[in-house]
């Protein structure tokens, strides 16, 4: 009897798929920051992607202790959604010079395709010459292998120079460290 369960559990493991890594920019993401474009006051990028029925929720929390947290829900069908700036921070470059001028409104519009999320976003900034209007495109897409979720910033500000780009794993994965070791380490050696 023993000998035939045993067979029988063999077979149901044997039966079970393994594991597929999810193909879906959804979920929480954890920046890479040795594979990402600098980010100065915050150092740290985490997102969040989520589908639900109210649409798209996209959080950006900009710094891990000291963070900056821009929070939206957004159609999915492309309107435009107008969000009220609360907070002077303008989070990707804090030492620019510039700041968001609080009462005044984004206007922000998301659109889902495939596997990839557009955010376009226009809005005041506030700098030494006075208060001007900026666009911004977030394209929030999965790298080839399916592993890393990239995302791309363009600005209508910064025309030059290196391209924005974020990269990010799953949270909660490759948690992997290694250590380059000097000296002799091999047992049978001195």
């Amino acid at each position: 009897m023993r000998i035939v369960a045993f067979i029988l559990s063999m077979l149901c493991v044997s039966m079970v798929a393994p594991a597929q890594p999810e193909t879906t920019i959804f979920g929480s993401w954890e920046l890479l920051p040795d594979k990402s474009a600098d980010i100065d006051l915050y150092r740290n990028l985490s997102v969040r992607l989520e589908k639900g029925p109210a649409g798209i929720v996209v959080v950006n929390r900009w710094g891990s202790t000291r963070f900056f947290l821009d929070s939206l829900v957004l159609p999915a069908d492309g309107r435009e959604v107008r969000v009220p700036i609360t907070n002077r921070v303008f989070p990707g470059n804090v030492f620019m010079g510039l700041m968001m001028p609080v009462g005044e409104q984004r206007t922000i519009k998301a659109s889902l395709e495939k596997e990839s999320l557009r955010v376009d976003e226009s809005f005041p900034v506030r700098g030494s010459q006075g208060i001007t209007r900026v666009s911004m495109t977030r394209t929030y897409g999965l790298s080839e292998n399916k592993e890393l979720l990239v995302c791309r910033i363009t600005r209508s500000t910064r025309t030059s120079g290196p391209e924005l780009i974020y990269r990010f794993k799953r949270a909660g994965t490759r948690r992997a460290y290694f250590v380059r070791l000097q000296d002799d380490w091999d047992i049978r050696n001195k």
